[in-house]
């Protein structure tokens, strides 16, 4: 009975060849050992490892991982954690891959989490085709409209033009491609394609320095004394570049750093994306005095950027500590942002309660925070506008909430 040998050997080999891979991912990317980084990114059993080898790969310009990454940013929205589908956009920017264009242009939706948007439309920048540039210069405009990325833009690059609408969203896009610019370069070239008709942007640099200056800011670290201002822009720019090796380096400086630098250096670690970082931000969550709402804000902004599943439970317990505006509607973009069964679940009671009072930003964010659950976010709308009719819940918000998310 071939059958019943093969399905007992099976899970058997898969352990044999798992202890054959390792699990010390710095070993194996050491030794560029793309084989077994391959295996783990999608045979190993923890998540954590899984995460890191698909991210290594797409560091090492890895082209066999192609099909790996193919298939995970065209896999239904919400399905996966937005950190897996932003890494693996970003591996098919970086080997240049023009077929992957389609599938990298429809991850510009804006019903799509914020960190993947700006992966998909930094890898569009990078392959360089008309086509590509067209869609993201659509998506830049979109992104200072009805659908904006963020409700709070303390932990982005604030360019010094922002003219015309575009330009902002261009910034965040190209700061890791011309790693080596400032954001008055960045605002100046972004400005003037998009006041232009030129099919694709002219830049008098190469693409391509992110690694050197990673290496740079890392340097600046250990060796200066940094003013608070200077700090903020390397280790948010630090975090952008979202290179493996530098979340212990941005976890130490926010561990050790205090008031403004601190703050950097969480949103920093946020942006970076790992979920070696989700057990720091609980414990920073939980942590958060009551009178402090602003750090709360910063937080929740934070676990938003860092887009796990596993963070919900933190950012609601951390709702239920603050009414400030500021720091719930950062909480409903991050809900979102980490999406997963439990978010939606939370975010459609919040309008479903008729004994909870929302703010009319807040209403927008968390309708913004359903549509970017995905597929499950969708269907929750349709279910509470099918619930509210037959008079559960509160009947006017839920109408008010699939007209904002588009829902009918």
């Amino acid at each position: 009975m071939p059958g019943i040998r093969e399905q007992f050997l099976r899970p058997l080999k898969k352990q044999v060849k798992l202890r054959l891979a390792g699990d010390d991912i710095d070993t194996l990317v050491q030794r560029r050992d793309r084989r077994r980084l391959r295996w783990l990114a999608t045979e190993s059993p923890d998540r954590m490892l899984r995460f890191r080898a698909l991210r290594n790969l797409a560091e090492l310009l890895d082209p066999e991982s192609v099909p790996l990454f193919q298939t995970t940013i065209e896999a239904e929205a919400g399905s996966l954690p937005p950190s897996v589908v932003k890494v693996a956009a970003e591996g098919l920017g970086r080997l240049l891959r023009g077929d992957a264009g389609p599938a990298l242009r429809r991850l510009l939706a804006p019903e799509r989490p914020a960190s993947v948007q700006i992966a998909a439309a930094r890898s569009l920048g990078l392959i360089g085709r008309p086509e590509d540039w067209a869609a993201v210069r659509a998506w830049a405009v979109r992104c200072e409209g009805d659908w904006p990325l963020f409700p709070d833009e303390r932990d982005c690059v604030i360019p010094p033009q922002r003219e015309p609408v575009g330009t902002t969203a261009m910034v965040w896009m190209i700061q890791t491609l011309y790693a080596d610019k400032e954001a008055r370069w960045w605002a100046s070239k972004s400005g003037k394609w998009l006041g232009s008709e030129l099919d694709k942007p002219r830049m008098s640099s190469d693409k391509g320095a992110d690694k050197i200056v990673a290496q740079e800011h890392r340097y600046a670290f250990d060796n200066k004394e940094l003013e608070p201002g200077p700090f903020r822009g390397r280790v948010l720019h630090l975090g952008e570049l979202g290179l493996d090796r530098d979340q212990a380096l941005l976890l130490g400086l926010a561990e050790s750093s205090e008031g403004e630098r601190r703050r950097a250096a969480i949103q920093g670690l946020g942006i970076q994306s790992d979920p070696r970082s989700i057990a720091a931000f609980k414990a920073w969550i939980e942590q958060v005095p009551d009178d402090q709402p602003e750090l709360a804000a910063d937080l929740a902004r934070g676990a938003g950027r860092l887009g796990w599943p596993d963070l919900v439970p933190a950012l609601t317990s951390l709702r239920a500590r603050f009414s400030e505006e500021a720091v719930r509607n950062n909480i409903s973009w991050a809900l979102g942002e980490c999406g997963g069964e439990e978010a939606v679940r939370l975010l459609v009671d919040l309008v479903r309660s008729r004994e909870e009072e929302l703010s009319e930003d807040e209403f927008v964010w968390i309708a913004r925070g359903l549509k970017r659950c995905g597929v499950i976010g969708r269907e929750a709308i349709r279910g509470s506008v099918a619930i509210a009719r037959a008079g559960g819940g509160e009947r006017g918000r839920v109408a008010r909430l699939a007209e904002i998310a588009g829902i009918h």
